[in-house]
């Protein structure tokens, strides 16, 4: 084979494995839609608060079945969720489940893990006492976490 059919070959072979291994990685990520919905949460199974999030994903449309319908936790319910396998934190007396987030997390994992199962309204505003508020488009992600408000 010449060079002028070599080349070309192993350029195209380059950029088709470099594509399957973009698909891949970003088939593994939550997938987040225009509209700003995870799209995981979108069928899922109704669950109770003291239930794992392994075994089901929670939100407001899911769990109560309607959209408009409003859920609320105590802070003694959302505190079962304390761990890296059910995550749940209270930002401004709402209710977060981050279980699926968390190995995306810029910060790392580490950084949201002692949180779990608290009030993170603090870490979150500052992020993690840098001084530094977290940008907008990390609050419209945190947002497609939302799953009620904290029961006072």
């Amino acid at each position: 084979m010449s060079k002028k059919i070599i080349i070309p070959l192993v350029v195209i072979s380059m950029i088709a494995i470099g594509v399957i291994i973009f698909l891949k990685s970003a088939s593994q990520a939550p997938e987040i839609n225009k509209a700003g919905s995870n799209k995981q949460n979108e069928n899922t199974t109704n669950v109770s608060p003291a239930q794992p999030a392994e075994n089901a994903n929670i939100n407001a449309k899911s769990a109560g079945g309607d959209s408009t319908k409003q859920l609320s936790f105590t802070a003694a319910e959302v505190a079962l969720h304390n761990s890296e396998k059910d995550c749940w934190l209270i930002i401004n007396k709402k209710i977060y489940n981050v279980t699926e987030y968390l190995p995306y997390h810029k910060g790392k994992p580490e950084t949201i893990l002692p949180y779990c199962g608290k009030d993170a309204t603090s870490a979150f505003q500052t992020k993690g006492e840098k001084g530094k508020p977290h940008s907008d488009k990390a609050l419209e992600l945190l947002n497609t976490f939302y799953i009620g408000e904290l029961k006072i």
